[in-house]
């Protein structure tokens, strides 16, 4: 289970509006690293778009082993990851 050292936090990707990413492929992952009852509390039920465009209920249920520091919530590839992560991101989002 992973640990905080190596997480990068999203604040730190940016240098003003630049994104500090490789124009290269790459694996990423998104993980939660805030109040464990804010998760459990939240809306856990989200619509992925799938293969073909298709929709995808996923629900986060309440599993969550003492021995996880954090926990991942979402794992991604791509073959441009400052693109990727600039598509993820809703910079000017007040939510």
């Amino acid at each position: 289970m992973h640990k905080s050292e190596p997480i990068r936090l999203i604040k730190d990707l940016f240098d003003g509006q630049k994104i500090n990413l490789p124009e290269e492929p790459g694996v990423y992952v998104f993980w939660w690293l805030g109040d464990k009852d804010t998760l459990m509390k939240s809306n856990r039920t989200q619509i992925l778009k799938g293969p073909k465009g298709e929709a995808v209920p996923i629900t986060f249920e309440d599993w969550w082993p003492e021995f996880l520091e954090y926990p991942c919530l979402y794992v991604g590839k791509t073959t441009n990851l400052k693109k990727r992560i600039s598509l993820h991101l809703k910079r000017r989002c007040k939510g």
